[in-house]
């Protein structure tokens, strides 16, 4: 509907819309897409364990130590560098 002129305009998050780009588009489609630098809504993401579950702190503590090892290596930056351009 962009391509074709039908609306001007499609809000959507920066990941998810370098994701539908990605996955829909070509490689030249894609280059006529940009978006506005200022979002219009800003989001954070969470991860969220009951407290009923006894292995809740183990998964939590498991989840931060593995993301942790993630953002040193610099393994975290490149996969979600590579998410903005539709890609792991």
């Amino acid at each position: 509907m962009l391509l074709k002129g039908r609306i001007e305009l499609f809000p959507v998050e920066k990941e998810v819309g370098f994701s539908i780009l990605g996955e829909y588009f070509s490689v030249e489609d894609r280059k006529r897409f940009t978006f506005h630098p200022k979002p219009v809504l800003e989001t954070s993401h969470h991860l969220i364990f009951t407290k009923n579950a006894k292995k809740s702190l183990f998964l939590l503590e498991k989840f931060n130590q593995g993301l942790a090892k993630l953002k040193a290596s610099g393994e975290f930056k490149r996969m979600f560098e590579a998410s903005l351009r539709g890609g792991i």
